[in-house]
């Protein structure tokens, strides 16, 4: 019967204990009806910036024979700087450098780049996604893995918040009864009424 314990009274049917089983819970209240979640764009901006500084490369390959050549740079991560007292946004670039050297042999490091940005985030509540596209102007090494360089950063910031489509904020009739358990809890006979009559 899926009880842990069969108690019986003197009738024959379950005593009223814990041992019997709970009606479920529908969870009946507000909430949203019909429709789905979208994520909705709300702002899509573009920058060129410009980057004319030095980069150290991390991660070469200590065999390399100078000079090296920057072939090309991909942005892997973009961060917020904190505290920064420009106007718009400062950014921090971490990207990958691609570098080749006098004999032809090809490696790949890592370097990060600070830019400002004069774009405001949105106050919208939702969320940001940069990107960046970066070609190289021009480039000269400094041994032994630095590169001083102008380069060329193409910023895209898009900015989204999800959205209920079809369907709007409401509350839902109540659950109606649910049907008795079985077996039915017990319920004392009625005792019989004495009348005395005068």
């Amino acid at each position: 019967m899926g009880y842990d314990q069969d108690r019986r009274m003197p009738g024959g049917c379950l005593s009223c204990g814990p041992c019997r089983p709970q009606r479920p819970n529908h969870g009946c209240g507000c909430g949203p009806v019909g429709g789905y979640i979208v994520e909705k764009i709300v702002g899509n901006q573009r920058e060129n910036l410009c980057f004319d500084g030095t980069i150290e490369v991390c991660g070469l390959p200590c065999g390399l024979c100078p000079p090296l050549c920057l072939t090309g740079v991909e942005v892997l991560d973009i961060q917020t700087v904190c505290g920064s007292c420009s106007p718009g946004t400062r950014l921090q670039l971490t990207v990958c450098c691609r570098v080749c050297d006098g004999r032809g042999c090809r490696a790949e490091g890592t370097a990060k780049l600070e830019v400002d940005s004069c774009l405001r985030p949105w106050e919208c509540g939702g969320t940001l996604r940069r990107g960046a596209q970066i070609a190289v102007l021009s480039f000269h090494h400094c041994p032994p893995c630095a590169f001083n360089v102008c380069l060329e950063i193409c910023l895209q910031t898009i900015a989204s918040r999800c959205e209920l489509v079809g369907g709007k904020e409401s509350c839902r009739p109540s659950c109606p009864p649910m049907p008795p358990l079985y077996p039915p809890p017990c319920r004392p006979a009625p005792r019989p009424s004495c009348e005395h009559f005068w």
